[in-house]
């Protein structure tokens, strides 16, 4: 990622057609959202539509992304599938 990717804008958009921009170092915070924008070739030029949310609930979600932007994350990817391995509860 180049110095200036972290502020580079994205625009989402909601299931309600809303578009909102915001800053590609917020919306890392969901791993959803992330891998959806590294999947689009350029998201400069592409809103990124979250077809399931509503603009309302999509803006608190926001509102978190932002809040915890420079958090470090809680598990890198491998610990966390290990984890979830480990807490399914369907074990035999």
């Amino acid at each position: 990622m180049s110095p200036d990717a972290s502020t580079q804008k994205i625009i989402l958009t909601s299931s309600d057609g809303v578009g909102v921009p915001t800053e590609r170092e917020a919306i890392e915070r969901s791993l959803l959202i992330k891998d959806m924008a590294d999947d689009l070739g350029d998201p400069d030029q592409e809103p990124i539509p979250i077809k399931t949310v509503t603009e309302p609930i999509f803006r608190k979600v926001l509102d978190w992304c932002e809040h915890h932007r420079k958090d470090h994350p809680a598990f890198n990817e491998d610990e966390d599938a290990d984890n979830r391995k480990k807490t399914t509860g369907m074990e035999k």
